[in-house]
């Protein structure tokens, strides 16, 4: 008996699919597929596609079904960060992408869980491979620009990281700038000294 297609293979994607990318054509194939399309309804078909879906655009499950399925590496003892003794610094590129993907993992979360927009610190080890205390920085820094706020479950995206994300996404949008703090490629060498 051959085994059940992954998520990603249900709805056509990448392992390293953007969300946005996961999304659309979570879409595409939702309509195709539906029950009501009388040329390519599969009732089956769609429930895998919003079965896989459902897992794939929630960050934390995602991390957790990567895990599960294709035997990721586990995250070493403790809160996720290097082993005990060993020295780890991350270099600033390293620090930028991790502000990026934090917020876009918060933004999906605001996005698809409107009501529970909040991600637990602890998912920081499962979701990036860091531990919480090399995170602090990020952290840090992304409170004092004020794209994200701790709650009492965790943190949340706010407005001010909303739109940070969205002026990111790709197309011309000369009037956002862009911070050289949060991604290479907006850093522009001698730019505003």
């Amino acid at each position: 008996m051959p085994s059940a297609p992954s998520h990603y293979d249900v709805l056509q994607v990448s392992r390293i699919a953007q969300p946005m990318i996961i999304t659309k054509a979570y879409r595409l194939l939702a309509a195709f597929y539906h029950p009501d399309n009388k040329e390519t309804g599969d009732r089956e078909a769609f429930h895998d596609v919003v079965a896989a879906y459902r897992v794939l655009c929630d960050p934390v499950r995602r991390a957790a079904y990567d895990r599960e399925t294709f035997d990721a590496a586990p995250l070493p003892a403790g809160n996720g960060g290097a082993p005990d003794g060993e020295f780890s610094e991350r270099r600033t590129e390293d620090e930028r992408d991790l502000r990026r993907q934090l917020l876009q993992a918060l933004y999906n979360t605001r996005r698809t869980e409107p009501h529970r927009p909040s991600l637990p610190l602890m998912v920081i080890p499962e979701l990036f491979g860091c531990s919480i205390d090399e995170a602090q920085f990020t952290l840090w820094y992304l409170r004092g620009k004020k794209f994200i706020e701790m709650t009492d479950d965790g943190m949340a995206i706010t407005v001010a990281g909303v739109d940070y994300v969205e002026g990111q996404e790709p197309g011309p949008t000369p009037e956002t700038a862009g911070d050289p703090a949060l991604g290479p490629g907006l850093f522009m060498l001698g730019a505003g000294e």
